[in-house]
């Protein structure tokens, strides 16, 4: 995706700059997070530093990869749902800038954890701080998903009623078309017939046929005898 999108060429619309967001946020998780995590694990390695940061780092990435596909939602939503203010809203500038909003707003709710570590505090503030956070992220993940899903559902609707009003549109441009067929064939029919063109004339093979020279002579020859 970073390849992908990373082309200037390739980026044409301003919600490919959410897309490289997330992908360098995903990133990050694998290339940072994950080792951080393991080494935590190891008991060799195991420490208090490894651990607040592996705690740090899950909630970072976490919160940021959810304020990002919040943002996505909007910005699917402004260009389905209103198009004319999404042409005017939406710019290189502002996308950038609500990507970078994303990563302050998980750094300012990840960052107290970092702090409980460095200032040392007691066990009890630092399991108060767990369960405060613990209880406001499933909070913050109902909500996403119940707000994504109720945004989605508007973006449907949208689009099926899009669907069906350019379908209708083409039904009744495909009967206007049909309709001015008929209509110019049928003048184009009346001035033939008014414009005194001859008209052809079957005749029958037996009457009103002339007798070649040759047949003439024929029966004048029959005749005399």
């Amino acid at each position: 995706v970073l390849l992908t999108y990373g082309d200037k060429q390739t980026r044409t619309v301003v919600s490919d700059y959410f897309v490289i967001g997330l992908a360098i946020v995903d990133f990050g998780a694998c290339c940072i997070y994950i080792p951080v995590a393991f080494c935590s694990e190891l008991p060799s390695l195991s420490s208090n530093i490894l651990f607040n940061l592996d705690e740090g780092l899950a909630r970072w990435f976490t919160i940021a990869s959810l304020v990002l596909l919040l943002e996505i939602t909007g910005d699917r939503y402004l260009a389905v749902c209103k198009p004319h203010k999404y042409q005017s809203f939406a710019t290189p500038f502002r996308a950038k800038l609500m990507v970078a909003l994303a990563a302050l707003i998980a750094f300012i709710v990840s960052v107290p954890g970092f702090l409980i570590f460095f200032v040392h505090a007691s066990d009890q503030i630092a399991e108060t701080y767990g369960t405060f956070f613990l209880v406001f992220f499933i909070v913050i993940v109902v909500v996403s998903i119940g707000v994504m899903i109720v945004v989605y559902s508007f973006i449907y609707a949208t689009i099926r009623r899009q669907a069906k009003l350019r379908s209708r549109m083409r039904s009744h441009m495909g009967q206007s078309v049909r309709v001015v067929t008929v209509e110019t064939n049928v003048t184009t029919e009346t001035q033939q017939t008014t414009s005194g063109e001859p008209e052809a004339i079957e005749s029958c093979p037996d009457d009103n046929v002339t007798p070649s020279p040759r047949t003439s002579k024929k029966q004048g020859d029959r005749n005399r005898k």
